[in-house]
């Protein structure tokens, strides 16, 4: 699969509004799953998972519940980018293993990076748990500074989705470097997508991203970004930058 150089593929992504019908080959897609399986992820969690609807009479129905966005009907193929809050208990494990037996970790880095991942994300029985991190955090931060923990389910859930985001922006950067177009889409009923493919109520879609080939003279023009000197900061966050500009210019 040729590509474009990284910061090439950056610059010219854009969020498609049309597709045309020309088919992506399997091997291209797979290719493009297989990099944002690359993505980092907290723990090296891993906790996402792809559905690829390629099905027209089901990309109907995803459209259905998706407002009727018309890239899902266009394109050949979206991607479903789930997020499950329980991967440390259900597949982190066997990536341990894994990462023991090839070299990548320590038997012992292993079972300190379990140990700590049961507790961030462990809410013991009822919640309990979740409740006595949720009072001993702060007490905690009295005398040193102290990591972060999850102390609900809706932390948990917030935490996978944002992780599986960053797979999500690599392989939307990944698909501009095959020559693809993408248009990520947050606006759907959850809920209900969820039912029409089968995804585990105690999961989570961050995002759904319809792939395939821009129509031909349809790009998008290069949307306005704010300039980078109004957003960057340095040492501290107020835009030191940006005032000894403003100095500079009196």
């Amino acid at each position: 699969m040729e590509s474009l150089p990284a910061f090439e593929a950056i610059r010219t992504r854009r969020a498609a509004r049309h597709f045309s019908n020309r088919p992506i080959r399997d091997q291209i897609v797979y290719e493009l799953l297989e990099l944002a399986n690359r993505a980092p992820s907290g723990f090296n969690l891993q906790p996402w998972h792809y559905v690829l609807v390629r099905d027209p009479e089901l990309r109907g129905l995803v459209h259905h519940v998706a407002l009727q966005q018309s890239q899902i009907l266009e394109a050949p193929i979206t991607v479903v980018f789930v997020a499950d809050p329980d991967t440390w208990k259900t597949t982190y494990p066997a990536i341990l293993d894994q990462s023991v037996r090839s070299g990548a970790m320590t038997s012992d880095y292993a079972r300190f990076c379990l140990r700590e991942v049961s507790t961030f994300f462990g809410l013991g029985p009822l919640g309990v748990g979740g409740f006595v991190k949720r009072l001993s955090l702060p007490l905690r931060r009295i005398k040193h500074p102290s990591a972060p923990a999850l102390t609900s389910r809706a932390e948990a859930l917030h935490y996978v989705r944002a992780h599986t985001m960053l797979s999500a922006a690599t392989f939307m950067v990944a698909a501009a470097g095959a020559g693809l177009a993408t248009c990520p889409i947050e606006g759907f009923d959850e809920e209900r997508l969820k039912k029409l493919l089968v995804v585990p109520r105690s999961m989570t879609i961050p995002v759904i991203i319809p792939v395939g080939y821009a129509v031909e003279g349809d790009q998008a023009p290069d949307s306005v970004r704010t300039p980078i000197i109004e957003k960057l900061s340095v040492d501290l966050f107020p835009n030191k930058l940006a005032r000894m500009k403003a100095g500079r210019a009196k």
